[in-house]
């Protein structure tokens, strides 16, 4: 049985996916907002973190914020890879291990990538679509992504036991 939400969460992330693709000149597929709430958060992930790593930005946002790229690039490539990695089987979490799931519930719920190290919170506001536009978009798709597995895993109604 597919996982299925309101009708306004369809919106929600359809709106914000219309805003991404607006501004990075993509046109939004009339299909992307029929989709549920599950299949919208795999589209988005394929969408979303298409390309090669943003490893110029992230020097760049180093260099300004006084962060060692050692530090800020694994950071970010292992919050990536892990909300890559729930949002790429979104459709399927439903036939998921309840311990995994709740797992991944508890970890999306401590925030985003700054809320979860505060010690990179410097470099949040050097990171703009015009200055570090590679950077800056799989930032937003992962907070989006992040925000959706929630909905979705609370829509799960997700008990041990």
């Amino acid at each position: 049985m597919p996982l299925r939400v309101s009708k306004w969460r369809y919106f929600r992330i359809a709106d914000y996916a219309g805003t991404v693709c607006c501004m990075l000149g993509i046109e939004l597929s009339p299909f992307f907002v029929s989709m549920n709430l599950a299949e919208q958060i795999e589209s988005l992930e394929k969408s979303g973190f298409g390309g090669p790593f943003p490893y110029k930005d992230c020097s760049l946002i180093s260099h300004l914020c006084g962060v060692e790229t050692a530090e800020l690039i694994p950071e970010l490539d292992l919050f990536f890879g892990d909300i890559a990695g729930w949002s790429s089987s979104a459709t399927r979490l439903d036939q998921g291990p309840i311990q995994e799931l709740l797992k991944a519930q508890s970890w999306l719920s401590k925030g985003g990538f700054f809320e979860r190290r505060p010690h990179l919170a410097v470099c949040r506001d050097a990171i703009t679509p015009e200055e570090t536009p590679d950077l800056f978009r799989p930032m937003h798709v992962a907070e989006e992504l992040r925000i959706s597995l929630m909905l979705l895993l609370n829509e799960m109604n997700l008990r041990e036991g």
